[in-house]
């Protein structure tokens, strides 16, 4: 028996797959079971259509060997416009060395060939599952993690160095400016602070609108180091 298989028929896939006779037994399929389909026979037809309806796209199903762009080269492009997409590859290769490349650039699962139907479809509602469990803790817009996720992490440590960052007087900017170009100022506001506050050494979250947190994850980190490194950002963002 299918678990969840209901949360999927509301949603739209990109389904890409180069085999004519595979892409339509596959498809028919799928069709009995989730709301729409975009399809594709290769990986730059898929990465082209996951532009155009990218708002629209719950979950992609792909190949991996696939004429003029693979399926792994796709997944690294759509990853880069959008990282918490669900993504399930469908593979007649199972070596290591080709798993660890996919898990490597996000791919969530991935299924064999020939594909067992019921195993796909349960791999679609767990994906979807997760990535809903997944939406409570990351935000949206930066790819943070937010303040849900901030106060599970801090469940588990009783210590932590940490600086709180805001932008005054930021709700300005979107009055005078509009919430777009807010949204612009604060994905360059993150792109930033990842560049001096490296994942190396911080976890970044954006708790509020303009307000971030940089937990260090040295619990020996001196305090004087930290406020230096705040200092040296403020003055960045200053000039």
């Amino acid at each position: 028996m299918i678990s969840n298989v209901s949360i999927l028929k509301n949603i739209t896939i990109l389904y890409a797959e180069d085999e004519a006779a595979l892409r339509e037994i596959t498809l028919n399929i799928l069709r009995g079971f989730t709301k729409k389909q975009f399809v594709a026979e290769n990986g730059a037809e898929g990465l082209e259509l996951f532009k155009q309806n990218e708002s629209e796209i719950d979950l992609i199903i792909t190949d991996v060997n696939m004429p003029i762009m693979n399926g792994l080269e796709m997944i690294r492009e759509i990853k880069r416009i959008n990282p918490n997409i669900p993504i399930i590859v469908a593979t007649a290769f199972s070596n290591t060395e080709y798993l660890l490349e996919a898990i490597d650039i996000g791919v969530d699962k991935y299924v064999l060939k020939p594909i067992d139907m019921k195993k796909l479809l349960q791999l679609m509602s767990q994906s979807l599952l997760y990535h809903e469990l997944k939406d409570l803790y990351i935000d949206n817009l930066t790819h943070l993690p937010n303040r849900n996720k901030l106060k599970k992490d801090l469940e588990s440590t009783q210590e932590g160095l940490m600086a709180m960052i805001n932008i005054d007087k930021f709700s300005t900017i979107n009055d005078l400016f509009g919430e777009s170009n807010g949204d612009r100022v604060l994905l360059e506001f993150s792109d930033t602070l990842k560049k001096y506050f490296t994942k190396e050494e911080f976890t970044l979250y954006r708790i509020e609108a303009d307000k971030f947190l940089a937990v260090a994850r040295d619990y020996n980190k001196e305090v004087q180091d930290l406020y230096d490194l705040c200092k040296r950002f403020e003055d960045y963002i200053e000039e």
